[in-house]
């Protein structure tokens, strides 16, 4: 039996980090089926008390920021509560979790022990994130324990090393007998920094086919599937100011499943703010159009072929990334072009899409059959 530990943002209440953990996990699952090989896959269930306090529906920590926002979500705290629930039910009911590790002192206690960890997806490498821990580098393990990683991201900017601690991440970095990652960035990141090749993988969401996620999805709708699901994790002022006139245009509703910041806390939007991870795969399943600024967002429309714009993709290079790989460049709207894209409302053409996915799924087995040693 191969045992295998894989560490990720596992914890975060983001859909995309939840729903690239399971991923990651089936793809594994699946791979090990058709190798004939017996697989024990366990998810570190690291999850530090910082988290905890930053995915909280209310703030314990007094401070004017913290008051503002408890007071911005007493209205909605019910619903969001309940989606909290919906994200642990998700991880209890549909990931296999070792028990719950709060610091790196406990998991050097726990003193695992397997065939391979592996540091999974998202932006676990990002050392600017505020979670961001060393463990997420195996800092806990002893140094013959094997580590791979699977399309790990250090995020979308370039790193300014002199205000981290590049030393120590070279240190561990080093460690890693394969090393996989989600995006040209960090490859250039790692390359220019660690002198360390890398392989290219795509996030592991892209791993599981339409009909995989339309399994585990729920049956959440809103209006017969007549609405515009907007999916934007720091929205602008001109990007909300698009999506009205967008849904002025198309008289179509706007439903969005939680505020994030004061630009989209007053607005006429269908708040469904009770949303899990399974809610929102069916959310985008269902909408008539889907506009985002997440590249999970834009990654479930593309799997999902729906018609879909994403605000400025072609500046962010994870998502660019993705657009290119796909033809779906156009798919990229802003201010200017906008109206224009919505009222010519063109039949987007998803062939090289899916010959994207097919290609990068056979890339990533090959990559996990060798490093995995199946």
């Amino acid at each position: 039996m191969l045992k295998i530990y894989t560490i990720t943002f596992h914890h975060a209440y983001n859909f995309g980090s939840m729903l690239q953990t399971y991923a990651l996990q089936e793809f594994v699952k699946k791979i090990a089926l058709e190798k004939n090989e017996t697989v024990d896959y366990e998810i570190i269930n690291l999850y530090t008390p910082f988290q905890e306090e930053l995915y909280a529906v209310l703030k314990q920590k007094i401070n004017a920021k913290n008051i503002i926002k408890n007071i911005m979500t007493i209205p909605y705290f019910n619903k969001l509560k309940e989606k909290n629930i919906k994200f642990n039910l998700f991880l209890e009911e549909n990931c296999k979790l070792t028990k719950r590790f709060k610091n790196k002192e406990e998991l050097e206690i726990a003193n695992l022990k397997a065939d391979c960890f592996i540091s999974g997806s998202d932006q676990i490498w990002n050392i600017r994130a505020h979670d961001f821990n060393f463990s997420y580098l195996f800092d806990f393990l002893d140094d013959n324990q094997y580590r791979i990683s699977y399309a790990a991201s250090m995020g979308p900017k370039m790193i300014d090393w002199e205000k981290y601690n590049k030393e120590k991440f070279e240190k561990y970095i080093k460690k890693f007998s394969y090393l996989s990652v989600r995006e040209k960035n960090t490859y250039l990141m790692l390359k220019d920094n660690f002198l360390e090749s890398s392989n290219v993988n795509v996030d592991p969401t892209l791993l599981l086919r339409k009909n995989d996620w339309l399994n585990v999805a729920s049956d959440m709708n809103y209006n017969n599937g007549e609405y515009i699901f907007v999916y934007c994790l720091e929205p602008s002022k001109e990007q909300i100011k698009i999506i009205k006139n967008i849904s002025k245009i198309l008289n179509l509703p706007v439903v969005i499943t939680k505020y994030y910041n004061k630009n989209d806390y007053f607005n006429s939007f269908i708040k469904m703010y009770n949303t899990g991870p399974q809610d929102f795969l069916s959310l985008i399943n269902n909408a008539k159009l889907v506009l985002t600024s997440s590249f999970h967002g834009t990654v479930f429309s593309i799997i999902f072929q729906k018609k879909f714009f994403v605000f400025d993709g072609m500046k962010d290079n994870r998502i660019s990334e993705i657009l290119e790989k796909s033809h779906l460049q156009e798919r990229s709207i802003d201010k200017k072009d906008y109206k224009k894209k919505i009222l010519q409302d063109s039949k987007i053409d998803f062939l090289k899409s899916e010959e994207m996915i097919e290609e990068e799924q056979t890339r990533s087995m090959k990559y996990l059959i060798e490093a995995l040693k199946i």
